[in-house]
């Protein structure tokens, strides 16, 4: 196809199409009206002879071509700007836009929640749209679904690819009620591998699997921030972050003990797609939040 007869005002959104999957979500990202975008998406079918968005039920898929054009219109629209001057200097004062952050609920408490207290005055006109970290992750965080992806780098193999900046490290602690009669004294192994459990991580107990250690859960439960809460006034412990339990130590009544097992450090680390390394707004918030990361 000739470069002469290719509209490229369709790029940006063609690349909002593929990344929201929606015409709803893509119109409302490029700030136009639906019937705009669903012309523009006609106009698109028509240029590439393909439908890219593929109604199923109540949802959207892409189409084989559409899925194989995400990365590199990405990609090619994050260049457009920087060669054209799109992207002007970023003023967070003046600023107004919604970052999309996957992460868990953990991350969300520790280090985004008093981020946010910060920018209320810095960048009053910025948000974050906090995502859960899913099995999807590679994929969201590759198609420009999320801007940034705040996991553990033990389960982040799979970006290894990508650029990345750790932010901060925590250890486990053993937690439990304030009276508990068996964390009143430093916990033996044998009595660790007695105790009752509620909420342990995956990734947690693989670690203690692998030394041989088998934890009696008697309590699964989403989100993992509550799990400190539910240990008040029972016989229940759990192996959470340091970091989390200090922070609601006293609310939640806490004593804590330190893991009878050594068990690695959790080091989070922020993950984002290359088209994003220039953006002086995606660069912004990396910054911030390193910043505030090594003030936790």
């Amino acid at each position: 196809m000739a470069l002469s007869g290719v509209d490229l005002n369709l790029l940006p959104i063609l690349d909002a199409l593929l990344c929201e999957r929606n015409v709803t979500r893509a119109a409302e990202r490029m700030s136009v009206g639906q019937p705009a975008m669903s012309s523009a998406l006609a106009r698109l079918r028509k240029q590439l002879g393909d439908p890219l968005l593929v109604r199923e039920g109540r949802v959207y898929r892409l189409s084989a071509l559409a899925e194989s054009l995400v990365v590199p219109v990405r990609e090619l629209v994050a260049s457009a700007e920087v060669v054209l001057g799109a992207r002007a200097p970023f003023d967070p004062l003046r600023a107004k836009r919604t970052f999309t952050v996957m992460t868990s609920d953990y991350v969300t408490m520790v280090l985004l929640k008093p981020l946010l207290i910060e920018v209320a005055t810095t960048a009053p006109g910025i948000q974050l749209n906090v995502v859960p970290f899913g099995a999807d992750f590679d994929e969201q965080l590759r198609r420009a679904a999320v801007d940034l992806l705040i996991c553990p780098m033990q389960l982040s193999q799979s970006l290894v690819d990508l650029p990345r900046t750790v932010l901060f490290e925590d250890n486990y602690v053993l937690v439990g009620d304030r009276d508990h009669p068996d964390l009143q004294h430093e916990v033996s192994i044998e009595k660790f591998a007695e105790l009752h459990y509620a909420g342990n991580p995956a990734l947690v107990a693989a670690q203690l699997e692998a030394q041989g250690v088998f934890l009696d859960s008697r309590l699964n439960v989403q989100p993992h921030v509550i799990v400190p809460f539910l240990l008040t006034g029972t016989r229940l412990v759990s192996l959470i972050q340091e970091r989390l339990a200090r922070s609601v130590c006293a609310a939640a009544r806490l004593r804590i003990q330190p893991s009878p097992v050594p068990l690695p450090p959790l080091v989070e680390a922020m993950h984002w797609s290359r088209a994003n390394t220039g953006d002086p707004a995606h660069q912004w918030l990396r910054e911030s939040l390193v910043h505030q990361a090594a003030q936790i």
